[in-house]
């Protein structure tokens, strides 16, 4: 039997996304579980892998922002804004291709 030690609940436009961290006799893991429109998904990262799950989440954000600031330098070298006929396209990662 699982014992819950802490939930959180978050809510993400459509989806709600539950945190349980439980304890079983065979250990400690966190419980991640999606909820959408009544249709349920889990994930389940047990507590030794916690931290290395943490630093893929914290590098995945770190590129985010980075790209972010990225477009936002090259739409106000453009005047703040685009030209007929340009179009952005994110490739995997950090890159950003640009079609004129």
């Amino acid at each position: 039997m699982d014992v819950v030690l802490k939930s959180e609940n978050i809510a993400v436009e459509r989806k709600n996304f539950i945190f349980d961290l439980r304890e079983n006799p065979r250990g400690r893991f966190l419980r991640i579980t999606e909820d959408a429109n009544g249709r349920r998904d889990s994930i389940v990262i047990p507590a030794p892998g916690l931290e290395e799950f943490r630093r893929v989440l914290d590098d995945i954000i770190l590129r985010r922002h980075h790209l972010r600031e990225r477009t936002a330098d090259f739409l106000d070298g453009r005047r703040g804004g685009l030209t007929n006929g340009v179009r952005l396209r994110f490739v995997g990662g950090d890159v950003l291709e640009i079609h004129e």
